[in-house]
């Protein structure tokens, strides 16, 4: 089946990566413009000396219309040049599925490159059956193959396509013509597939000739798709004349007089796919359906492929009664079977007793598709999971059909947990949503399937298809407006992935992170404030230096302040407080510039003030504010600005906090011990007194219990070795070596390895010997060594064993 996950299962390829990681770094390929995303609107000219072969530049197109954001109608305009050049970015291929004007200049250089394939999708061609559009098209009879315009069904814009005055000022612009050119030249006479989706009634109708002056020209039409046009048996001629027509989708199809739409049909004889499906709630019932449908197929031979789903044509389960004679029974026989008529099911009266490749039975009365005899290898229905997957497969470019595929799917899935085996359906589901971006009720159903697949199974899913998934849930969030629904499974599916590991292998970070920050600021409510909040915070917390993006290219630090104010305000401080105040804190671990960052954010200081004086008995909240304090205290350049009598007091006082297990003390005394080591005539404050500080910050360590296990973990030890080679302030080598001490007693394994790694091995014995030092901190960075040394021989002893 089309849908199998094997498919996915490899190693991106070496093209991807780079187009990835190319589209996500735009000033390597274009000129004067800093290292961003593909939606930054400074992008306009190739670097000097590119050149890219056709393969590279469809798939730097597509990667850029596939990955894109609400705004980028606007920015689109201005990305286009880079692509106008059509011997240094050639283009075969352009799908755009959002909304654009094509009736920008930019926009116009797609069609100077010698496309073959053209896909667009409402809203971007609203007025495409315009004269001046269909002479933008006409620009590549030479090279086009297919041509895709879908419209979304419900969209305003082309509504307003159906009044009077657009469809005279057509018909007038036709008549206009000396010859009334058919809008589409018959000098395309290359095109092999059109498919014009959900124009209904308004240019077909109300202008008569439209079809037949798209369609008549097109001797090499082979694939013809007109889904939801409201077309009906008069309109089948032109179609019917089509001399190479084999694969005919007219899902949608309104027979008013059934008998007569057949024959017609009947002419195509060349046919070997046909679909005249309904996708109505409720199926379409024709009079005398199994009778037409015989004599429908008896004059489409070459058929292997039919879709019907919707309709009672498939007829009724054929049944043949058999006769059994009265028999004397063998001498193995218990019994002897008495005179009867039994059953024998054949197979659907309507299908003439033919054998199909595929069968569409989506939604046909009496539920063709669950009988064992159904006469086709494979069909779509609703039976099972399996199959249930496949018709999604299928009907992949039918929005309608899909709808409701996706509608039966989800109530499968949130009955119970199924097998791994359903994650084969992920890919499926990622089309889906990349295919229909502007329908509200398909991105709500294949999001929430998408959510339930990978629910408790994400792991075993491969890298390449995390990647996938991935791009499509950040243009998706990016694409939908004002839909809790849609964002509500995008974030459910974001926790299900191994996030932000998935989103920095595949160069989607910064996009990652504006993607969550535009969902806080979007959408309100516990569920967000829970869960995309604790996304952010596991990005704000990676180790990757991807971190530093956070701070200098994003929103994240004003966001969070925002967030922390309201909940000031609000004199409210629950987890999601704490957990703002966290991500500040991780933000600015060992991240000085996202620690300048911080002091930079207009009332920064004023709202940290504000709430550690607010809630000064929160200690889950003093713990994480501290540790924040802790990191800013050790960028030299900000100092000077946390030197104010007000906080130094605060923090004074902090030391002698009792909630050591959470360690607002530790960190208070950490920041202390860094504010001093400056040399003396920058103590710009009267309180609290230097000599005073210094003081405390012995007497604070002393109280401590050296065996207890702080709640915190280091990346580095860096900062605290940099105090305890501070021999101007001894006081702050006492906190330095109690740390280093306590660390590594608490956590041998975790710090031995990383003091010695640092270099803190010969800083600590070098400190041993100073007379600067004072005897505390000799004890301890004596016991620090000590514990060093017993975790080495320890670990060669074990080493030892292993290789016995």
């Amino acid at each position: 089946m089309s849908y199998r996950l094997e498919k996915e299962n490899g190693p991106d390829t070496l093209l991807d990566m780079c187009v990835s990681y190319c589209m996500n770094n735009m000033s390597i390929l274009v000129q004067d413009a800093e290292e961003s995303g593909p939606w930054d609107s400074s992008f306009q000219r190739l670097q000097p000396g590119l050149h890219f072969p056709t393969t590279i530049s469809d798939n730097l197109f597509n990667y850029l219309t596939r990955n894109v954001s609400e705004s980028w109608n606007a920015q689109c305009q201005d990305l286009i040049p880079v692509f106008s050049d059509t011997e240094k970015t050639p283009l075969t291929k352009v799908v755009i599925r959002q909304q654009i004007d094509l009736s920008e200049a930019g926009s116009q250089s797609l069609f100077n490159h010698p496309l073959n394939h053209l896909e667009l999708t409402c809203c971007s061609f609203c007025d495409v059956f315009s004269y001046e559009i269909f002479q933008l098209i006409r620009k590549l009879r030479n090279s086009m193959r297919a041509l895709k315009l879908w419209a979304k069904p419900n969209c305003l814009r082309c509504g307003s396509m159906s009044t009077t005055e657009s469809v005279n000022k057509l018909t007038k612009m036709q008549e206009s013509r000396d010859n009334l050119e058919p809008l589409v030249s018959s000098n395309i006479v290359d095109l092999r597939l059109l498919s014009v989706q959900n124009f209904k009634h308004r240019e077909f109708t109300e202008t008569p000739t439209m079809l037949k002056n798209l369609i008549e020209p097109l001797h090499n039409l082979c694939h013809l798709n007109l889904t939801g046009c409201g077309i009906t048996e008069h309109d089948l001629d032109s179609i019917v004349a089509l001399p190479k027509i084999t694969y005919l989708v007219l899902s949608g199809i309104q027979f008013e007089d059934i008998h007569e739409g057949f024959i017609k049909l009947g002419k195509a004889s060349k046919l070997k796919h046909l679909d005249i499906s309904c996708s109505a709630q409720d199926p379409k019932i024709y009079p005398n359906a199994a009778e037409n449908m015989r004599g429908l197929l008896k004059q489409l031979s070459n058929l292997t492929s039919l879709d019907i789903s919707g309709t009672n044509l498939s007829g009724d389960r054929l049944k043949e009664s058999v006769s059994h004679k009265l028999e004397a029974s063998s001498k193995d026989d218990d019994s002897v079977e008495s005179s009867s008529a039994s059953e024998k099911a054949l197979s659907c009266d309507g299908l003439n007793g033919r054998h199909f490749a595929f069968l569409g039975l989506w939604n046909c009365p009496d539920l063709p598709f669950s009988w064992s005899d159904t006469p086709a290898d494979q069909f779509s229905g609703w039976e099972n999971d399996d199959q249930i997957l496949f018709s999604a497969s299928v009907y992949l470019e039918n929005e309608k059909m899909l709808t409701h595929v996706l509608n039966k799917l989800f109530g499968s899935l949130r009955v119970g947990p199924r097998p791994n085996k359903i994650l084969d359906g992920v890919p499926t589901m990622l089309k889906a949503i990349q295919l229909h971006p502007l329908c509200r009720e398909i991105q709500r159903s294949a999001n929430a399937c998408l959510f339930l697949m990978m629910n408790g199974k994400s792991q075993v899913l491969p890298q390449r298809t995390r990647t996938f998934i991935v791009e499509t849930l950040i243009s998706c969030v990016n694409q939908v407006k004002n839909d809790t629904y849609t964002a509500k499974c995008c974030i459910c599916s974001f926790l299900c992935l191994n996030m932000p590991h998935d989103a920095v292998y595949c160069h989607l970070f910064k996009r990652y992170v504006n993607c969550l920050l535009r969902v806080l600021n979007s959408y309100h409510g516990d569920f967000f404030e829970m869960y995309a909040l604790k996304l952010l915070h596991e990005t704000c917390r990676t180790d990757r230096p991807e971190k530093s993006v956070i701070g200098k290219e994003t929103d994240t630090l004003t966001y969070l302040l925002s967030l922390i104010r309201h909940k000031l305000a609000n004199s409210c401080c629950d987890d999601t407080m704490e957990r703002a105040w966290s991500c500040l804190w991780s933000l600015t671990d060992d991240m000085p510039q996202n620690a300048k960052r911080f002091m930079e954010e207009p009332s920064a200081m004023d709202i940290y003030m504000s709430c550690i004086q607010t809630f000064a008995k929160q200690d889950g909240l003093l713990k994480k504010m501290t540790g924040l304090m802790a990191n800013l205290s050790e960028v030299p350049e900000l100092r000077k600005r946390l030197m104010t009598e007000e906080l130094m007091t605060l923090y004074c006082n902090l030391m002698d906090s009792e909630l050591d297990k959470d360690g607002v003390s530790y960190h208070a005394t950490s920041v202390m011990s860094t504010m001093v080591i400056d040399p003396d005539n920058l103590w710009m404050i009267d309180k609290p007194e230097r000599s005073v500080v210094l003081a405390k910050i012995v007497q604070t360590v002393d109280r401590w219990d050296l065996g207890s296990k702080m709640k915190i973990k280091y990346r580095s030890l860096r900062p605290i070795l940099e105090l305890a080679a501070e021999y101007k302030t001894p006081e702050s080598q006492v906190w330095a070596t109690w740390a280093l001490c306590n660390l590594t007693m608490s956590k041998a394994d975790r710090y031995c390895p990383m003091l010695e790694v640092e270099g803190g091995i010969p800083l600590l014995e070098q400190l041993t010997e100073d007379d600067r030092v004072l005897p505390r901190a000799v004890e301890l960075a004596t016991m620090t060594l000590q514990q060093c040394s017993k975790y080495k021989s320890l670990l060669q002893d074990t080493e030892g064993e292993s290789t016995e």
